[in-house]
């Protein structure tokens, strides 16, 4: 696929690129939970696995104006003339592998991916950071280790449930520690506490982005039960729904408003006063200088 020079647009560049390939023996302690971590000691086999570990992550803003030519799974990738970047890099993964290789795949909270990345002998469980910031990377990297060696050992067999609620919306109001967000996380995490080996991902998706699958995604994965599955992905697609006029609930001011606004605070006495670009990728600080000095800001 020689797309490598065609990726779209992308202005401030998260680009990370790992390979990891490392012999793993079934004594590796390792577990996590819905709310943290606690450690489980499995027990030592005969057998040892080879176990490879990838890092490939791209978000890709494809409305911002300068070109770029990189590579980090995230979710949120965009190349020209492929409209499911991503879902083709697994593909290209499990052909190079076969069909026989428990192949597990970790995403960020802004994925928005679909079904196509479980469909057919694409991936065979997916797991997403579920908080906004995320902190909580390594707890889902155990999440996904923790499966994965089971699903080697025998004991685990993933199913993943899909859906994908119809809704797109701006990274600012994607933080987790905030309703409505907030509340969406604590449903699936309710879902997982109630219900034994269930893991539901939820990805509030990535804006900016002008491709065919933006908006967000659930990923449910559960132990062997299909139908328990689909029943959580309907019920988390319903109640995700349910909230999306609360996701529209203050006024975003543009760079000169909000620029207007903090120096009439700051002339009245109003101190201090904090001007945030919560775009996560227009570069927005150097703008946001620009226009404080345009209208007679000092920058120290």
């Amino acid at each position: 696929m020689n797309h490598a020079e065609k990726f779209l647009p992308c202005g401030f560049i998260k680009t990370v690129f790992t390979v990891l390939l490392t012999m793993a023996a079934l004594s590796w302690p390792v577990a996590a939970s819905g709310q943290g971590y606690s450690e489980r000691n499995i027990p030592s086999r005969q057998e040892t696995f080879r176990i490879g570990i990838v890092s490939f992550m791209h978000e890709t803003c494809t409305f911002c104006p300068e070109p770029a030519a990189l590579i980090v799974l995230h979710g949120a990738m965009a190349v020209v003339g492929i409209a499911r970047p991503e879902d083709e890099l697994l593909r290209m993964v499990r052909n190079a592998v076969g069909p026989d290789v428990v192949l597990i795949v970790t995403l960020d909270l802004h994925a928005y991916v679909d079904a196509e990345l479980v469909a057919g002998d694409a991936a065979d469980a997916v797991f997403s950071v579920k908080r906004f910031p995320h902190y909580d990377d390594t707890l889902t990297g155990q999440m996904a280790a923790d499966v994965m060696i089971r699903t080697l050992q025998g004991t685990y067999n993933p199913v993943v449930a899909t859906r994908k609620p119809g809704i797109i919306i701006p990274g600012i109001f994607q933080s987790t520690a905030h309703f409505p967000a907030r509340d969406i996380m604590e449903h699936a995490r309710r879902w997982e506490n109630r219900e034994p080996d269930v893991y539901v991902s939820v990805n509030f998706g990535f804006a900016y982005a002008d491709v065919p699958d933006n908006g967000a995604s659930i990923f449910v994965v559960t132990n062997n039960n299909p139908e328990l599955a689909n029943r959580i992905a309907g019920d988390m697609s319903e109640y995700f729904w349910r909230h999306r006029e609360a996701f529209v609930f203050q006024e975003i001011y543009n760079i000169e408003d909000g620029v207007r606004r903090i120096m009439q605070a700051v002339e009245a006495g109003r101190t201090p006063g904090v001007v945030a670009d919560g775009s996560d990728r227009t570069g927005g600080a150097t703008w946001i200088t620009n226009v404080r000095q345009r209208n007679g800001a000092s920058v120290g």
